[in-house]
């Protein structure tokens, strides 16, 4: 089911009716449905039934695929002790666009969206100031944040207020190609190896077979390394404190790119997120796995002999990459008081994200569940029981996670870093140095940063004058 104009009647005994409002591109998500009125105020005597729509999930193949409508079963059922506590409610799925930002501007978006974990993604929502400020929420439910994985909150968190509370995140680890150690003579590294120690294993382990190279690693770039790696040397991509400025040109973000590319120069380590096939072939010694990708490690990876090792030792500490998804709430919900209590619901009662980590071995943002989670892994996942899964648990426990890039810039990020890549890119193909191909992107990106930001505040500035969408705008009746 695509869209709210397909598809049966009733999903989950809810009456389907036509969704109202923009039509954004993409698939459809969750079956679900818009109609009957929503009401602003908490559920009282005059307000029986507060209508909440909630996007439940955003990866859609599993709820549009009528072959596998029991996830789509199993996904309603776990919200039911929610709406037993909250009779009040009636919770309804909505199905839209991956990502309803013309829903929500119209007026006919969810009440509770989903948030990828890309940051930029959360980026556009936070610059149209689309998202409520969940810090007053926090505070007089008297939430304390720590339950969940430390740096889970990530991008959604800032100066100026919290925007949105994590569902499931995901640390990093190295998979390490014990069967080709084995044939090359080698001895497996230490668990406890430092930056160092995982680059001399690189260029030991690197060579060519058959005429094809062997890389002893693999290091993510996206467009340049991940910011868990700049973080590790002490340095950053976005400026933590500000995230108009890029401080690629800092010292230290230069040291982490003059370790990091060598490496790549000299083909001791390949750039990429996925090398399964050239580790089942005996082409790659090490590489770096996301935890949300544990059962595929169990399936890609059963060509070789491997095991799972903690991430380096970098001279400032031990980081690792996290993954992280997000429910918020629209600034524009008219009902923020029920969607505080289904996103509070969601994102702190265990039994939420325990679905989701029976359904699909998700990591859940919860720290009290992380050993539940490796538990599960092992039930599902035969070949997993003998890994050393631990090192998922310990980087969360280490409370160093950096989320995907470090950080977002505040205006432009997706332009940002794509001038970023664009010098990366120079620096593989030896036409500039880290450091100058470092200084002239941070030079590039803060001259982008400024000019995006002053247009931004002209725009938000006309805006205020004389709105030129949403709701406002939705209330104004024809030839007025």
């Amino acid at each position: 089911m695509a869209g709210a104009g397909s598809g049966p009647a009733t999903v989950q005994g809810i009456p389907r009716r036509r969704v109202l409002g923009s039509a954004a591109a993409g698939v459809g998500l969750v079956a679900g449905m818009l109609g009957g009125c929503r009401a602003g105020s908490r559920p009282g005597a005059a307000n029986p039934r507060t209508v909440l729509l909630f996007q439940a999930l955003i990866q859609s193949d599993w709820f549009v695929n009528e072959g596998i409508r029991g996830v789509r079963e199993l996904v309603w059922q776990a919200t039911a002790p929610f709406r037993q506590l909250h009779p009040g409610i009636d919770l309804r799925f909505y199905g839209t666009s991956v990502n309803p930002v013309g829903e929500v501007i119209a007026g006919s978006g969810p009440d509770v969206v989903q948030l990828l974990g890309g940051q930029g993604n959360i980026r556009a929502w936070l610059a149209d100031s689309l998202l409520l400020d969940l810090s007053s929420h926090v505070s007089e439910s008297n939430l304390n944040l720590e339950i969940f994985a430390p740096g889970a909150l990530g991008p959604v968190q800032g100066d100026t207020g919290l925007y949105g509370l994590p569902v499931y995140t995901g640390t990093a680890a190295m998979v390490v190609n014990l069967g080709l150690l084995d044939k090359l003579g080698l001895p497996a590294p230490p668990t406890d190896w430092t930056h160092q120690d995982w680059a001399d294993f690189a260029r030991s382990a690197a060579g060519s077979t058959g005429g094809q190279p062997r890389y002893g690693s693999t290091i993510w770039l996206a467009p340049v390394p991940l910011g868990f790696y700049f973080r590790g040397w002490g340095g950053s991509i976005v400026d933590p404190a500000d995230a108009t400025r890029c401080v690629l040109d800092s010292p230290q973000a230069i040291a982490c790119g003059e370790f990091l590319y060598p490496l790549l120069l000299q083909r001791a380590a390949a750039a990429g997120l996925n090398q399964a096939a050239l580790f089942n072939a005996g082409l790659m010694a090490s590489g770096v796995v996301w935890q949300g990708q544990t059962l595929a490690n169990a399936t890609q990876l059963r060509g070789a002999k491997w095991d799972f090792y903690p991430m380096p030792l970098w001279p400032n500490g031990r980081y690792t990459y996290t993954g992280e998804n997000y429910y918020a709430i629209p600034a524009a919900s008219r009902v923020p008081d029920a969607a505080w209590e289904l996103l509070r619901w969601i994102c702190t009662d265990p039994h939420y994200q325990r679905t989701f980590m029976h359904l699909f071995l998700w990591p859940p943002a919860l720290s009290a569940l992380a050993a539940e989670w490796t538990a599960q892994v092992r039930a599902v996942a035969p070949p997993l029981r003998t890994k050393n899964l631990a090192v998922f648990r310990q980087a969360v426990l280490e409370g160093r996670v950096v989320p995907r890039n470090g950080g977002a810039f505040a205006t432009d990020d997706a332009q940002a870093f794509g001038l970023i890549g664009s010098y990366a890119t120079r620096i593989l193909g030896r036409e500039l140095g880290v450091a100058e191909a470092f200084r002239q992107a941070a030079n590039r990106v803060n001259s982008l940063e400024a000019s995006a930001g002053h247009r931004r505040a002209r725009a938000a500035a006309a805006t205020r004058l004389f709105p030129i969408r949403g709701p406002v705008v939705a209330a104004v009746q024809p030839g007025r």
